[in-house]
């Protein structure tokens, strides 16, 4: 699954990070996305944990500007570009 973590609506990438690590959800990508202050977070949900897809009108994590995009949802992948724009991988 993908936590998308929209900075333009709100969302600060340390206290989504800390939201994820307090709930034992291992990130293991962090891809900055054009969008001022966006990233996308890989994770893995802990065993036995289904993921969901939600969106910011469910408030998946209960932070502002944030949705997370599982079965059913698409998000561009590291490396791809848009004009003038592209997503790059941070960790």
């Amino acid at each position: 699954a993908v936590v998308d973590v929209d900075g333009k609506a709100g969302a600060d990438i340390a206290d989504v990070q800390r939201s994820l690590d307090d709930a034992g959800v291992r990130v293991y990508a962090r891809v900055r996305t054009p969008s001022a202050g966006g990233f996308h977070l890989y994770v893995a949900a802990p065993p036995g944990q289904r993921t969901l897809h939600a969106n910011r009108d469910r408030a998946s994590l209960d932070l502002p500007g944030t949705e997370v995009i599982a079965a059913g949802g698409n998000v561009f992948a590291p490396g791809n570009r848009m004009p003038s724009r592209s997503y790059k991988a941070t960790r």
